[in-house]
């Protein structure tokens, strides 16, 4: 499979690439009774989206989809500004998410982390923040970067091969077994 589009965030007037989330997070097209088409293998979902955080408040801002349906062009007409090799695109949105959990996004990407399949894992940027949020309110931000710096080569590791894998030593057994183990954090 070949890398696929991530989801974006304007945070801060920076932006940042979709990670990982705590809990099911996102625009979903069968929401609006859109059967996405894919076409090209850089978009397997036949869409991706860009959120914007203003005011401590996420918002969807852009759509781009390969798709469509009535009750998605009721919604989404007036925003349309054209399309690209991916769909139709939509800007300026400012759709209000309600979204409760947290969000993994990471910005200034390390070459040499690079997964050729699916989408990029925290290793892969050098800038790592964690959104939490209630009802789309922004109420926490917790910065890993220096963690995912140190952990870099693991975290790789773990996106490859899964976690337990990635850790199979006789070490990794006694620690484990003392009690001297790693606590994961939700995203690894």
């Amino acid at each position: 499979m070949t890398a696929q589009i991530p989801d974006k965030f304007i945070y801060e007037g920076k932006q940042y690439y979709f990670i990982d989330a705590s809990n099911e997070f996102g625009f979903d097209p069968k929401e609006y009774d859109v059967r996405t088409m894919s076409f090209i293998t850089s978009c397997w979902r036949g869409f991706y989206c860009e959120y914007k955080l203003e005011k401590n408040r996420l918002y969807l801002d852009a759509i781009t989809i390969a798709g469509g349906s009535k009750k998605f062009a009721n919604q989404f007409a007036k925003y349309r500004i054209g399309s690209n090799d991916y769909g139709n695109i939509y800007k300026h949105i400012m759709c209000s998410m309600k979204y409760s959990g947290k969000i993994l996004m990471g910005q200034d990407f390390v070459d040499e982390y690079y997964l050729h399949g699916g989408f990029q894992c925290a290793a892969a940027y050098r800038e790592v923040i964690e959104l939490t949020l209630v009802d789309g309110k922004l109420v926490k931000v917790t910065d890993f970067s220096d963690y995912v710096e140190k952990k870099r080569d693991v975290l790789f590791r773990y996106a490859i091969y899964g976690y337990e894998r990635a850790e199979e030593s006789l070490w990794h057994s006694i620690k484990s077994i003392l009690g001297f183990g790693h606590t994961r954090y939700w995203w690894e």
